[in-house]
């Protein structure tokens, strides 16, 4: 059986999952900034379930999983990308919505910027 056949060990890192399900360096932080100066982030652990409403924005990680392009050339690697869902309450107010990632154990830090008006639009044409 070829090696890249096999499922992932428990060990592969995914946003949002620490190995060990602590906060620390090993864990893929993702932080959600709105226009108002309200965060969500992953750094809290929240349920995915609860009755509750939550009185501070929430992030929750729903999913991820492992795509992978093998390419039959040996002279090129694998491709492999780690895609993960997730939810955020409440819908952001209108202005900007600050991504920011970062994975301290790794020394990456990133962010993007987008635009909420088009999110917010489209929920209140369903009445959200």
């Amino acid at each position: 059986m070829d090696a890249r056949s096999c499922a992932y060990p428990a060990e592969v890192l995914v946003p949002g999952v620490s190995t060990g399900g602590q906060i620390g360096p090993d864990l893929v932080r993702v932080d959600v900034g709105f226009a108002n100066g309200a965060t969500a982030t992953n750094g809290v652990a929240r349920p995915r379930w609860d009755v509750e409403k939550p009185a501070t924005p929430v992030l929750v990680h729903l999913g991820s999983r492992v795509e992978a392009t093998e390419i039959n050339d040996r002279r090129v690697d694998d491709h492999r990308i780690v895609v993960s869902d997730w939810w955020v309450w409440p819908l952001p107010v209108q202005g900007d919505v600050d991504v920011t990632v970062s994975w301290p154990s790794e020394s990456i830090d990133g962010s993007a910027k987008f635009d909420s008006r088009p999110v917010v639009r489209r929920a209140a044409a369903f009445g959200v």
